[in-house]
């Protein structure tokens, strides 16, 4: 045991920069694993939030479509040879014709023109449409 104690000794001393390198290997590679980890979260967060808002831009353009649709229906409406006495529900024609402007207004996507169109697109999020 005498004579081995000096080589058990060496075996040690020799191993413990290796241990060190190894544990050093280990920290390596599980921080690379976590970088990579974390750009895949990134990037789906990305692909998810670019097809929520392609999925926000086509609803706005389906809107707009259905608005068009709306809007042909006021103007057939006003071009209607109506009295102007005609009251409904205590509103005039008028009023209702307002009143029906008013809405189509504040639904049509476009209203601030296409910065605003995008500015809306823009703040889609990956967390806006849950499914």
């Amino acid at each position: 045991m005498d004579t081995m104690l000096p080589d058990i000794v060496a075996i040690f001393v020799a191993a413990g920069p290796l241990l060190v390198q190894q544990r050093k290997d280990r920290e390596a590679a599980e921080r690379e694993r976590q970088l990579a980890e974390t750009r895949r979260y990134e990037e789906e967060r990305r692909r998810k939030r670019d097809a929520n808002r392609w999925r926000r831009f086509q609803e706005m353009a389906h809107d707009w479509r259905k608005l068009a649709t709306v809007r042909d229906f006021l103007a057939a409406l006003r071009s209607m040879n109506v009295g102007p006495s005609t009251e409904i529900e205590g509103r005039s024609v008028a009023e209702w014709m307002a009143w029906g402007e008013n809405w189509l207004e504040r639904a049509d996507p476009t209203v601030n023109g296409v910065d605003g169109v995008f500015r809306q697109i823009a703040a889609i999020t990956d967390w806006t449409y849950r499914d």
